[in-house]
């Protein structure tokens, strides 16, 4: 019945769903929103989330045409946010200090649990500690590293007492003994040095309680201001291929060695990807996540180091991908419903009690009435002058016979007789049995 009601409705509406030429089955185009990520340096596996991200499409899925750009050197990833050749950008721990020198950075998820950063010096030159390090010569890519001057400040080792050394990229200055060491990736250049026999030694900030987020996603307060469905989208398919590369590594080295090749061998993209997993977690700790209790403790390191402002807070850098919603006016709506709700509660019960009362009283009605139209049905009045014989008190009925009062009225009504005799009867017709009750009575009446 229902169907046979809406049937014509049915027709009208799948005649314009499968007849329209803008229907669902047909595929429509959405331009994509072109956006540009910012590495921190060339193309390694350190970086193979994002690269995971663009080659499977999950960029696409969520609307995005995202550029991968690698780092020449020299150039810097927040001159690069500030200038808008890109919206995003890979950061470290020092996105804080940037942030304390006013670029208004924003943290979105933290890929690197640990910071991958070490100064590896020759064996030869006998570098075991920070200290060690005066009136040595190191290789460089930033001087101005602040882990590195989080540790020499932390372990009281002027760094105006190291003599630093451009970068080179292929550490051939290291290897001929032009310089003692160079700040390095632990992911990578173990295994580099390993290949050419080189003795050298690892000196990790970690030792000396300079123990720092690593890559980190960063973008500025207005991308999350003004687009925040696109930060939130960025993010989320960023660490989609992220997880994605780490369960899948040997099938995105392919891809990085057909398409992203920056001369690294497969052997040292696999050497990356496995010594990543000793400072992301993966299997323990969800990609991206981070505490907003352990970056403010870096931000405690930087305060006593003296390396931004002693007012400086994390609080608003930190991106929460689930802000809590104001529940004000929801509560605010339910204890409105809630009273109105125990009103009509109320008042129902009320009106059921009293309509409940209303339905006894009319039972009560009702069968007080049965109880009288029964009495008035076996009470059958005779309110007219009835005949009866002057002698033997005979009635006579309808039919215009005459019969016993007894039987006429037992006809007419409900009620039986019971047969007994009167004082005078029984005087008249017994009249010894008379005298014997009457001398009875008086004999109890005496007593």
């Amino acid at each position: 019945m229902v169907f046979r009601r809406y049937r014509k409705y049915i027709s009208i509406i799948l005649l314009l769903f499968f007849g329209s030429p803008l229907s669902a089955q047909q595929e429509i185009e959405v331009p994509l929103e072109k956006i540009t990520l910012q590495h921190r340096w060339k193309y390694e596996f350190q970086f193979s989330g994002f690269i995971a991200a663009k080659e499977l499409g999950f960029y696409r899925e969520v609307g995005l045409d995202v550029e991968l750009k690698d780092l020449t050197y020299g150039k810097d990833v927040f001159e690069e946010l500030r200038s808008d050749r890109a919206q995003y950008a890979i950061g470290t721990s020092n996105t804080l200090v940037e942030r304390d020198k006013g670029t208004p950075l924003v943290i979105l998820a933290v890929i690197f649990q640990h910071s991958p950063f070490v100064i590896i010096s020759r064996t030869d030159a006998e570098i075991l500690n920070p200290i060690d390090l005066v009136r040595h010569k190191i290789s460089v890519y930033e001087h101005t590293s602040t882990i590195l001057m989080a540790m020499l400040k932390r372990e009281g080792v002027e760094s105006t007492e190291i003599e630093y050394i451009k970068y080179d990229e292929d550490y051939s200055r290291l290897i001929n003994g032009e310089v003692d060491a160079t700040t390095a990736m632990v992911t990578l250049q173990p295994y580099a040095f390993d290949q050419i026999g080189l003795d050298y030694t690892i000196m990790r900030p970690q030792t000396y309680g300079i123990d720092f987020y690593g890559n980190s996603i960063i973008t500025l307060e207005s991308e999350v201001n003004e687009h925040p469905e696109r930060v939130k989208a960025f993010r989320e398919a960023s660490l989609r291929g992220w997880n994605y590369a780490m369960q899948n590594k040997d099938e995105i080295i392919d891809i990085m060695l057909d398409k992203y090749n920056a001369g690294i061998s497969r052997e040292l993209l696999r050497y990356e990807a496995d010594a990543m997993d000793d400072i992301m977690y993966p299997e323990l700790i969800e990609i991206g996540h981070m505490n907003p209790g352990r970056w403010q403790h870096i931000a405690d390191v930087y305060k006593e180091l003296d390396m931004i402002d002693q007012n400086f807070s994390v609080e608003d850098m930190l991106y929460d991908p689930s802000p809590e919603t104001d529940l004000s006016g929801m509560i605010r709506l339910l204890k409105i419903l809630g009273t109105s709700l125990f009103l009509i509660s109320t008042i129902t019960l009320v009106l059921v009690i009293f309509y409940r009362r209303l339905q006894k009283a009319e039972k009560d009605k009702q069968h007080t009435i049965e109880k009288l139209q029964n009495a008035l049905s076996e009470i059958k009045t005779l309110r007219e002058m009835l005949p009866i014989c002057a002698s033997c008190k005979k009635i006579r009925n309808d039919d215009g016979y005459w019969e016993n009062v007894e039987e006429y009225i037992s006809k007419h009504t409900d009620s039986q007789f019971s047969h007994g005799l009167c004082p005078g009867c029984m005087e008249k017709l017994y009249p010894e049995l008379a005298k014997r009750i009457s001398e009875e009575e008086k004999d109890k009446s005496s007593d």
